[in-house]
This record gives structure tokens, C-alpha cells and sequence, in this order.
């Protein structure tokens, strides 16, 4: 049968999954998760695969997975014991290992079929749901039954407890990885973006681009140890006038610690996470130093500012409607430049970023970046809608209004522009 390389994926879709330790601060705590939810018989075998997955607390050892597994397969009034055996060698991550076992279900098993055992070393019992099918069509695999517990008086399911690991968690842990992993890659959306604007009766061409990466010195689960170092720029480019001069530039370098994200307690939706650092912005403009002070070189277009900032995060996954996420981003300003002391009046204290995408990687996306200045009526807002065309870009429809889109005119109120480009890369999910 066709195994689902997906097994946690497959596992949500199969609609149960029990996953029991032993007692409350085990050291390990398990999941039985199967390949499929739908177990096709063909010529009378009905072929299974199961995946034990072990997650074990930072300082325990690599625990030693059993070479088989003793299953109740209960269907309807029929119980029987089935022995899958290991059928590859473990994968292991550091924080979960996971061993695939196989073997086949007897005969007399059909339709919806509750699998119990219980953990190598004692503790309570694993559970995981299939449904067995027994004609090998497409159309019958279609019109198969939902899954759903078979008549028993026991419950085929029990809440997730303390010392339990969720389906949630484990995406989370694997998010965490994500958001942790050293080296290079992106950090706030890339793109580059098309308008026009009329100056004195002509019709101008401008765009507006944006590049930004981090890099992540270590992968520390810690992360204390771990900063990465990240560089935003954001430019405003003249496609109109003799030599194609840039009307302002931003750039933002900085220090970020990353808080991995981790499942909500109680939800199997939700995660929290979140970063916080230090970032230097600018735009890059002051007299030449070896030059004397003249009209011509001085720091009137000069701005710049440093904040400390702290971002929480939450993010909600839906089934139906998507991946929602609010993120503020807090920050305190410091080392202001002399030449703009009053940009808070403008800008204010906190960025309010709110992001929805798809279920389907590379789907739509919608994200609103919002601010208020400290002196009321002086407020910024950005939206962002992506519809995918290429492989992993989106056409991008972008509008703002506002003061501060820019550093040298923060002073200034856009009226509102709607510009058009390409987008390579949206707010990341995991960020």
C-alpha cells in the first residue's frame, strides 16, 4: 500500500492519536501515529504501518525503540493481536525519534478499527484509528466510511495531559527547529513593486523593493547563546528621472533572539512564540567626514534612530479558513538622531502586524502592518495581498497611506499609493 511520507500530516487526517507516558516528568513521552487512515486489503492482506514516535526531555539518553510491537486491533465485536515488526532504522532529531513498524492485519478485521499497545517499558496505553477497506478501487477508498470508534464501552480517546505529547506539540517542536536553525535564510518579506505617482502634470514610474535575511550563528536549543544577526533595506527607486537616482534608502541591521514557538496549553491550534533584540535604522545619508561643512555636505537628510524591541507571537492554524498570526512588535527608542527627535510623534512605540496565508503552501496571503504615532491622527498603514503565479512567488497588490513610509520623509502624509510587483517571499509563518 502507499505510505504517506507525512506520518504526523496522515495522523491528523486519521482524526485520533493517543500519545501516553508513564508517569507526570517521564522522561519520555510517546505517540502512535499511523501512515495512513485508510488500510487497503488486496488478495486478502491488509498491510499496516505504524510510526512510534518518542520525544524525550534535553539530558535523557536516546531511548532503544523495541524490534516489535504487539497490537489489539478491535473491529466492531472482533479483537485480535497483530505483531508489526521494525521495519527501518530510527530517524532521530535530537528531541524525537521515530521508528516505523509493519505487518498485517487479519482477516476478519473491517471498516473502522481501534489499535491499542502499550508503550515499551510500561505505562498506559497507545491508541491510533484506521479504517480498513477491502476492495482495492479508488471509488471505494473514496466512499469508505469516515473513521470512527468502534462500539465499546472504553473511551477511544483520552484528553492530552501533562505528561502526554500532542500532535500540536510536535509541530511546534518541528517549528521550533525551523525557527532555530543556524545559518543563512529569509527573515521579513522580499519583494519588488511597481507605481505611479504624477509630479507637476507628468505621469512618473517609481518602485519600492525590499531585501531581508538573518543568520543564525548556532542552532543552541537555548537560543540565549544563539543570536542572529539580521539586515532589512527597504528603497524607494526614481524609474523616471536621468539616471535612476533612489529617493531614500532604510536600512535596518540588528541582534535578534528567537523564542521558539510552542503549542498553547489546552489547543491544538495555537502556538506562542515570539523574538526580541536590538536594531540600528537609518538611511544612510551624512556629510563626508574628510570634507569640510558646506550647503553641499552636511546631515539635513540624515536620519536615524536605535531601538530595543520585543515581538510576541501567536499563531492560529485552521483547518478550514487558514494560518492566522498577530505579532506586535514593541520597541524603545534610544540614540535618536539630533535631526529627528520627534520621529515617535510619527511612528510611535509599536508595529501591529496581522498575516493570513492558506493551508496550501505557496496559497494567497493577506497581511496588515499597522502603527500609531504618539500624537493621534499620525498613523501608518500597509496591506499586503499575494495570489501565487510561479512557484514559490506571489503577484503582490500593495496599498499604504500614511506618515512614515520613509526615514528622510517621516514628517510627510502619503495620500495612499497601490503598487503592483512580485513578491518572492511573504512574513513567514515560523518567524
Amino acid at each position: 500500500m502507499p505510505f504517506a511520507r507525512s506520518r504526523i500530516a496522515a495522523a491528523l487526517v486519521a482524526g485520533l492519536v493517543v500519545c501516553v507516558a508513564g508517569a507526570l516528568g517521564a522522561p519520555y513521552r510517546f505517540m502512535l501515529v499511523p501512515s495512513d487512515a485508510l488500510v487497503r486489503r488486496i488478495r486478502g492482506r491488509s498491510e499496516i504501518e505504524l510510526t512510534l514516535i518518542v520525544r524525550r526531555e534535553p539530558g535523557v539518553p536516546a531511548y532503544a525503540g523495541p524490534a516489535a510491537l504487539v497490537i489489539r486491533a478491535t473491529s466492531g465485536d472482533n479483537t485480535t493481536e497483530v505483531r508489526v515488526e521494525r521495519a527501518a532504522a530510527p530517524v532521530d532529531d535530537g528531541t524525537y525519534q521515530e521508528w516505523v513498524y509493519r505487518g498485517n492485519l487479519p482477516p476478519g478485521l473491517s471498516g473502522p478499527t481501534l489499535l491499542v499497545t502499550n508503550p515499551p517499558g510500561g505505562g498506559p496505553e497507545l491508541r491510533a484509528m484506521v479504517s480498513v477497506v477491502s476492495t482495492p478501487s479508488f471509488d471505494a477508498i473514496a466512499k469508505a466510511a469516515p473513521v470512527a470508534a468502534p462500539a465499546s464501552s472504553e473511551p477511544v480517546a483520552a484528553p492530552v495531559e501533562k505528561n502526554q505529547v500532542s500532535p500540536s506539540q510536535v509541530a511546534a517542536d518541528r517549528a521550533a527547529g525551523d525557527a532555530t536553525r543556524a545559518g543563512l535564510r529569509d527573515n521579513e518579506p522580499v519583494y519588488f513593486a511597481f507605481n505611479t505617482r504624477v509630479l507637476h502634470t507628468i505621469h512618473r514610474l517609481d518602485a519600492r523593493f525590499q531585501l531581508s535575511f538573518l543568520f543564525r550563528f548556532s542552532s543552541d536549543p537555548t537560543q540565549w547563546k544563539a543570536p542572529a544577526f539580521t539586515l532589512t533595506t527597504t528603497s524607494l527607486w526614481d524609474l523616471h528621472s536621468y539616471s535612476f537616482p533612489f529617493r531614500d534608502s532604510t536600512y535596518r541591521p540588528g541582534l535578534m533572539w528567537t523564542i521558539p514557538p510552542r503549542s498553547w496549553p489546552e489547543s491544538d491550534h495555537a502556538t506562542v512564540g515570539g523574538a526580541f533584540g536590538v536594531e540600528h535604522e537609518s538611511n544612510g545619508r551624512g556629510p563626508d567626514p574628510g570634507s569640510p561643512r558646506s550647503p553641499a555636505n552636511n546631515d539635513d537628510l540624515s536620519r536615524s534612530m536605535n531601538r530595543f524591541y520585543f515581538t510576541p507571537k501567536v499563531t492560529w492554524k485552521d483547518e478550514r479558513f487558514g494560518i492566522f498570526t498577530f505579532a506586535p512588535k514593541l520597541f524603545v527608542p534610544f540614540f535618536v538622531a539630533d535631526n529627528n527627535p520627534d520621529i515617535s510623534h510619527y511612528r510611535g512605540r509599536a508595529d501591529l502586524l496581522v498575516t493570513w496565508r492558506s493551508r496550501e503552501s505557496g496559497g494567497q496571503m493577506v497581511s496588515v502592518l499597522a502603527r500609531q504615532g504618539t500624537e493621534w491622527g499620525r498613523h501608518f498603514v500597509q496591506i499586503d495581498y499575494g495570489v501565487p503565479c510561479f512557484p514559490q512567488s506571489w503577484l503582490l497588490f500593495q496599498w499604504l497611506y500614511g506618515y512614515g513610509e520613509t526615514l528622510r520623509d517621516y514628517k510627510v502624509r502619503n495620500p495612499g499609493t497601490l503598487r503592483v510587483g512580485w513578491m518572492i517571499k511573504p512574513w513567514a509563518a515560523n518567524r
